[in-house]
């Protein structure tokens, strides 16, 4: 029989692991070499939100400027969260231009696909590494979540990061999991289910209210890297922290008409 001292220190000894959890939120953006093929990527943007557990999220964005039209595309949604189309545009960071048309006939030639990947691809993933092993350095998180990660894995490992040491979790598959459906869930449809929510200076959920520091407040917003990070730390708090109420209001949000 376990003794209620041995129970006590057993719970104490629980939330002092709780405590000592260090999670990273990360989402990266990332556009197509226009004219390349689809899988042709170059990374643009990471986002970080770091968190211990117990304190404030400490938020990280860095954007990648380098001279090299990006076809980016975006989810279209409707009132519920829905994906219902696809976006696409030509942008350019160093040049500031953003909304260039996008002709999906259009081709580079293979010499000129090589030379954006010589000088402008190899650099944007240089640099992402760096990024990314400042931020695991300065902050030596032991458990990386992402939504959806297949794709910023894919990122991560063509930019050759050291993810070694730090479990990896996908909250898209936990959510979808835990719900039992059939279809994988978008980061928007999720933050529906969460009453997400961003004025600039704070980030809201049903249950939880961030602040958010000044160098970051142009970018807390869907699909920008630091927002969706964002959004998928409130959707983890409230996912883990009450999985019950979460699946609850869930099932009454996804039933609604």
């Amino acid at each position: 029989m376990i003794k209620a001292s041995d129970a006590r220190r057993a719970r104490c000894a629980e939330v002092v692991m709780m405590k000592k959890e260090r999670l990273a939120f990360l989402d990266l953006e990332y556009g197509q070499i226009y004219g390349s093929y689809r899988r042709d990527l170059v990374p643009v943007e990471i986002g970080a939100v770091l968190w211990d557990g117990i304190g404030a999220p400490i938020f990280e964005s860095k954007k990648i400027y380098l001279d090299c039209d990006l076809v980016m595309r975006k989810n279209i949604i409707d009132r519920l969260g829905n994906t219902i189309g696809v976006s696409e545009r030509v942008a350019n960071n160093a040049r500031n231009e953003y909304t260039k048309r996008f002709d999906p006939s259009f081709e580079l030639d293979e010499e000129a696909v090589r030379d954006i990947r010589k000088n402008v691809a190899y650099r944007s993933f240089h640099m992402l590494n760096g990024h990314v092993a400042r931020i695991l350095n300065d902050h030596n998180p032991t458990r990386l979540v992402f939504f959806s990660a297949s794709q910023d894995l894919y990122i991560l490992n063509k930019a050759r990061v050291n993810l070694q040491g730090h479990e990896l979790v996908d909250l898209q598959e936990e959510v979808v999991g835990a719900l039992s459906l059939k279809n994988m869930m978008s980061l928007d449809r999720a933050s529906r289910l969460i009453g997400f929510k961003t004025n600039w200076r704070y980030i809201r959920s049903e249950n939880y209210t961030y602040p958010v520091p000044e160098k970051c407040r142009n970018f807390i917003k869907p699909h920008k890297a630091v927002g969706d990070a964002a959004r998928i730390f409130l959707l983890y708090r409230e996912f883990h922290e009450d999985k019950e109420e979460f699946l609850r209001r869930s099932m009454e949000i996804m039933n609604a008409k």
